[in-house]
């Protein structure tokens, strides 16, 4: 996999964590933020950033406040 790829695939991964975030902002939906948190994972693994890291406790943290 070269760099340009790799960048593609982080930018594919962030634009779509952040439309489910979008959407769970609007709508309330935790589907949402799961699969938010999902993607964000991904991203991890791939970038290995702290600051994802940190957005995924953040998510976490919401997930958890949610009723079941």
């Amino acid at each position: 996999m070269n760099n340009t790829q790799l960048a593609g695939d982080q930018s594919a991964l962030l634009l779509g964590a952040l439309t489910h975030l979008s959407q769970y902002l609007h709508s309330g939906c935790p589907r949402s933020v799961h699969h938010a948190r999902l993607l964000l994972d991904q991203l991890e693994d791939i970038a290995g950033c702290e600051e994802v890291a940190l957005s995924r406790m953040l998510i976490d943290r919401v997930l958890a406040d949610q009723p079941r």
